[in-house]
This record gives structure tokens, sequence and C-alpha cells, in this order.
């Protein structure tokens, strides 16, 4: 596939969320940035990306009403908090949320995500086989922010069903079929509603789960309002759960397809916390992300004026062989002796960096292990050797099922 035989169609294509390296690659290659009928900025090299995610210039724009790819009416359903805001607004609830959202609150979560996660090994070896992502990378997130958050159990599976309309929404509305912007809709409404009375519960009766935290939490006077507290909550959910369900199965995939990775990582599960850092660069579970102009700026030789929207395309990014040699390649000690591995950008970088990547790289830390250390002989089932089938998500990527089994 060359940059000649690639337009920007090819990217949005549904057969294209297979693989969409090829096409990235194709894109990158061709020109720094590719602009759609939608009046968007695809970029495609790293470096660009990487300016536009640092610079203030570029934001969410909904607070200046420039952000006019999502229009709403219905504040309820409009995505919440850090995911749609620009400073002051983001500093402040950013720096209220991070006081309960701490590295010591997500370190205690180690041993729930571990029973959790051996548990369903147990199945596994018990019965020779299962079903990765509906059985383990979409349940432990889900599970754990759930729990975080103080949800009963039996609602876990109402939760499940939310997070999967809302997540599938993230994409363009351009994208979407008429039923799945209706059902987005309904998982935002539904939600809401649900959480409204739920920290109205616990204003009242608080305990010692997150929502009770941040309803409590205050500084200088200042706390958070219900609406508030509703964004976070919503954030939590698609954050706390999609992404990290997707980064979960995204890893493993890889190592099954990388056999010898695999077995670097099993003799040394020292190299777990560099290699996830390779992992999440070489298959991110988010795929795009997008920033509006908040003031005329010229990035790649183009001028971006206000109110332009770019789509940061974290895939074509983490493929740039100006920054990662042979970026095709897995390579688990890619990023040895180089710290906290900040080249890549798939938790975002500067003031939007994703709050939950602790929780979210924890999660990743206690599956690659236990699976690596309990189900040596793990490996594709049969029927997943002719193909696996991904999500039709443009903004996340991960498979809808992963079929897997032990032994020979």
């Amino acid at each position: 596939m060359t940059s000649t035989d690639v337009t920007v169609a090819d990217f949005f294509a549904p057969a294209t969320r297979v693989n969409p390296y090829p096409v990235l690659r194709a894109l990158r290659e061709s020109a720094a940035l590719h602009a759609t009928p939608q009046g968007l900025q695809l970029v495609t090299r790293y470096a660009d990306c990487a300016t536009i995610l640092h610079d203030p210039h570029f934001g969410h724009g909904y607070g200046e009403g420039l952000n006019t790819l999502r229009p709403t009416v219905d504040p309820d359903e409009v995505f919440g908090s850090f995911l749609r805001m620009d400073p002051p607004d983001h500093t402040r609830l950013r720096r209220l949320v991070a006081k309960a959202f701490t590295p010591k609150t997500v370190a205690a979560l180690r041993p729930r995500m571990q029973a959790i996660t051996d548990a369903v090994v147990d199945r596994l070896l018990a019965d020779g086989g299962i079903d990765l992502v509906a059985e383990l990378s979409f349940p432990l997130p889900l599970t754990i922010i759930c729990e975080m958050l103080g949800v009963p159990a039996a609602d876990h599976l109402q939760f499940l069903i939310w997070s999967a309309a809302i997540a599938r929404g993230q994409d363009p509305d351009e994208m979407l079929t008429d039923e799945e912007i209706a059902a987005r809709a309904t998982a935002m409404r539904e939600f809401a509603a649900y959480f409204r009375a739920y920290v109205a519960r616990r204003r009242a009766i608080p305990t010692d789960d997150l929502v009770s935290v941040l309803a409590a939490v205050e500084e200088g006077g200042d706390t958070l309002t219900e609406r508030e507290l509703l964004d976070i909550c919503v954030l939590l959910l698609v954050a706390g759960h999609e992404t990290t369900a997707n980064l979960l199965s995204n890893s493993v995939l890889a190592l099954l397809r990388h056999p010898e990775q695999a077995e670097l990582l099993r003799t040394r599960p020292d190299l777990l916390p560099i290699a996830i850092d390779e992992l999440v660069r070489y298959d991110p579970p988010v795929q795009v992300s997008l920033r509006v102009t908040l003031a005329d700026q010229e990035v790649a030789g183009h001028l971006f004026r206000r109110g332009e929207a770019a789509l940061i395309l974290h895939g074509s990014a983490h493929r740039d062989e100006t920054v990662f040699a042979n970026p095709d390649e897995l390579n688990v000690t890619r990023f040895a002796g180089q710290p906290a591995a900040t080249r890549h950008i798939a938790f975002g970088t500067g003031i939007h960096f994703c709050i939950g990547a602790h929780l979210a790289r924890l999660e990743d830390e206690v599956v690659l292990e236990t699976l690596l250390r309990r189900a040596p002989s793990l490996q594709l089932a049969p029927r997943a050797h002719a193909g696996v089938d991904y999500h039709p998500h443009i903004a996340l990527r991960g498979p809808r099922e992963l079929p897997v089994q032990v032994g020979g």
C-alpha cells in the first residue's frame, strides 16, 4: 500500500478497523495534515500531534462555543468533565478530583484486581478456554470503577450497557447511525438520572466510596457542584472502563501474536512496567483525540483558524519512524532506560494527561503478569486464527471478542 493509493476516506472505512496501520502509514508519508469533508484536519506525524496536545492555543472549545462537531441541546448528552473542558474550569476540577484519585488510592486496589483476575484464570484453566473480552477485559475495569464509585453489583450490567453506548457515541456523529446516536442520548440521560439520585444519597449519608469523597472534597471553600459530580462520574465510566478494557485486550493479543516477546516477559517480569508503555504505543486503545483551535495558530505549515478542529491520530504518531525505530515491530524493551517512557502520547500530554493512567497501567500489569505466570501455554483459539473482529469505533480500538485457550 503506497501513499498514492490511500485517501482520507480509507481511514474512516469500516474495513480499516481490523488493521488501520498501513492506511495510517500511507497518510503519514504523503502529508502531515489531511483535510476532511467535515472540516477537520487529520494530524498524522508525531511532532505535530505532540505540539497540538501541548499547545494552550488548542483545547476542546466547548466553553467558548467553538466545538460544533457534536452539537447538543440537552446538557445531559454532553460528555463530561475533563473530556470537554479547558482552563480555568479544567484546572479547578482536576485539582479537586486529584485529591480523591491519588496513587495511594489506586495502589490499594491491586488485591481486588488480583482476586478478580485469578478467578477468571481459574475458569480458564478448568474449562480450557474463554472469551477474554467477555470474561476479563471488560468485567475487570467495569467492576473496579463501579466499586470505586460505590455502585451495587446488581447495577453493574446496566453500567456495561450505558458504557458501550456512550463509547460508541464518541465517534463523529457522521459515522454513527440514527440508532447509535439515540442510544448514546438515552444512555447519558439514564446515567445522569441514576447518579443524580446517587449523589444526593451520598451527600446525605456519606460512605467511603469515591462519590462520597468527591462530594466532600473542598479546597479554599471550593466544592464540586452536582453537575460537576455527574460529569466526573461520566468521565470515570468511559475513561475508566472502555479504554482500559481495550488496553487489556490489545495487550494480550499483541503478546499472543509475538510469543518471543511474551516469553521474555515471562522470564523477566520486572520488564512489565516498560512493556506496558510499548504495548500502548504499539496498538493504542485510544486511536484519535480531538482538539479545537482556541486562537489562530500555525502547525505543520497550516494556519489553524480559531474554531478549526484537529484530529490527533495517536495510532499514526506512535508508528512515526522519525521517532520510533522499527515502529511496526513490538519490542517490550523499547523504553528501557527512558524516564517514565514519556515519548508516547497514549495517555495524552500536558494538562490533559489522563488522570486514570495509573489505574489503567496497574490493571494491565496485573492481568499480564497473572496470565504469563499461571497460563504459560495461552494461545489464540482456532476460530481466531482467521482473524479478530474489531469494534466499529474510530476513536477507540479493541476486539469484540478474543477467544483464547490453554494447552496444545
